[in-house]
């Protein structure tokens, strides 16, 4: 049976949604169900979530990308 959730905004979002769903036990099946996904697509998401940082993972804007959007705006 399909989880009627719905799908955070954001491909990154989206993405970490897959992988921490397939983390807590879904199979990769119930997935590309419910996302529509295919199974390349659902291992791709897998595989980019293990190799994200913790800040991607749960969106946080680092520093250094703060830093950066400053300086663009002072000039």
């Amino acid at each position: 049976v399909p989880v009627s959730r719905e799908i955070p905004v954001g491909p990154w979002r989206m993405l970490s949604t897959i992988a921490e769903r397939h983390i807590a036990g879904e199979s990769i099946k119930e997935l590309m169900d419910d996302y529509n996904l295919s199974r390349s697509e659902i291992l791709g998401a897998i595989a980019w979530h293990k190799n994200k940082s913790k800040a991607a993972k749960k969106g946080w804007r680092t520093r250094r990308a703060g830093e950066k959007a400053t300086r663009e705006w002072l000039y």
